[in-house]
C-alpha cells in the first residue's frame, strides 16, 4: 500500500482546500507578463506565493516557492518558469479549442453540477439562519431553552451541510416525492419555532423524476417564498403544493396574509409568486 510522503500530504491539503475566491483575489494582484511574488491567502492561510498569468488568463500559483538567492540566477529561473508556463497555457488553450463535443458537454455538465451544489448549500444556510432567528425570537422559549435549542439546531445544520455535497454530487435525477420530502425537512424547524403553519400538498408518488437542477430550483423557489412570507405581518398559514401534469412540475404557494407580497418585493430576488412551471425533460 502506498503511503504518501509528508510533502505529498501537504500539497494535497492545499490543493483540496484552495477556493476560487482566493484565486480570484490573487489574480487581481498579478500583471500579465510579470511574475508576482508575495504573501497571499491560499487554502485558508497566508502563504508565500509565486504567481503568473498568460494571454489566455490562465493562472499558475506556486506556494512556498524555493528560489535561488543569487540575483542573476533568480532572474534566469523566473524567466524560464514564465516561458514554460506560457507554453503550457497555450497548449491547454489549443486542447480546449480542439476538444470534441462530448468533452465540452461533460465539462459543462460538471460545472453546472458544481454550481447547483453551491446554490443548494447557500439556500440551506439561509434557511438555517432564519430558523435560528425564529428560535431566538420565540416568546415560548426561556433564555436557557432558547440557547440549548439554537445550539442543537446549529450542530445539526453543520452536519447536514457537510454531508449535503456528498449526497447530491452524483444525483442526476431525483424522484419528485423524495425532492418534496427534502423540502418538507428543510422547512420543518422553521415551522416549529416561527409559529407558521405550513400545509404540504404532496405531488403524485408516481410523478416523473426531476433532473437535479430542477429539483434544486423548485426547493429554492419555495424556500425563498416561505422565508419572505415569514417577514410579512398577519401571516399564520401557508400552503405549499407540487403537482405534475406528465411533463412539467407545477408549484403553488399561497398564504393567508394581506396580499402585500408581490413578485417585485426585494425579498424575492429571482422568484415569482403563484404557479411556477418547470419542464422536467
Amino acid at each position: 500500500m502506498h503511503r504518501p510522503a509528508p510533502e505529498e500530504s501537504r500539497a494535497e491539503g492545499i490543493i483540496s482546500r484552495v477556493s476560487i475566491p482566493e484565486l480570484d483575489q490573487l489574480r487581481t494582484r498579478v500583471t500579465e507578463g510579470e511574475v508576482w511574488h508575495g504573501e497571499a491567502a491560499i487554502a485558508g492561510e497566508q502563504r508565500p506565493v509565486l504567481a503568473l498569468t498568460s494571454e489566455s488568463n490562465a493562472l499558475l500559483t506556486l506556494t512556498e516557492p524555493a528560489l535561488p538567492e543569487e540575483p542573476l540566477e533568480r532572474a534566469s529561473t523566473l524567466r524560464m518558469l514564465d516561458y514554460l508556463w506560457q507554453l503550457t497555457a497555450r497548449r491547454i488553450q489549443e486542447k480546449v479549442a480542439d476538444a470534441p463535443p462530448s468533452y465540452l458537454l461533460e465539462s459543462r455538465a460538471a460545472s453546472a453540477e458544481r454550481l447547483r451544489v453551491t446554490a443548494e448549500l447557500v439556500d440551506r444556510h439561509s434557511t438555517t439562519l432564519e430558523t435560528l432567528l425564529a428560535a431566538l425570537r420565540s416568546s415560548a422559549l426561556d433564555d436557557a431553552t432558547a440557547r440549548k435549542t439554537v445550539t442543537d439546531l446549529a450542530a445539526t445544520s453543520l452536519v447536514s451541510l457537510r454531508t449535503l455535497s456528498d449526497r447530491t454530487t452524483d444525483l442526476v435525477e431525483e424522484p419528485v416525492a423524495k425532492a418534496f420530502e427534502r423540502l418538507r425537512e428543510d422547512l420543518r424547524p422553521l415551522m416549529h419555532f416561527s409559529g407558521l403553519d405550513i400545509q404540504f400538498i404532496e405531488p403524485p408518488v408516481n410523478g416523473r423524476a426531476l433532473p437535479g437542477e430542477v429539483a434544486h430550483a423548485s426547493r429554492a423557489i419555495v424556500r425563498g417564498l416561505v422565508l419572505a412570507i415569514v417577514e410579512q405581518p398577519a401571516v399564520r398559514r401557508v400552503r405549499v403544493q407540487w403537482d405534475c401534469d406528465g411533463v412539467n412540475l407545477l408549484i403553488n404557494v399561497r398564504d393567508d396574509g394581506l396580499g402585500e407580497l408581490t413578485s417585485d418585493s426585494p425579498t424575492l430576488p429571482g422568484s415569482t409568486t403563484g404557479w411556477q412551471r418547470w419542464t422536467a425533460e
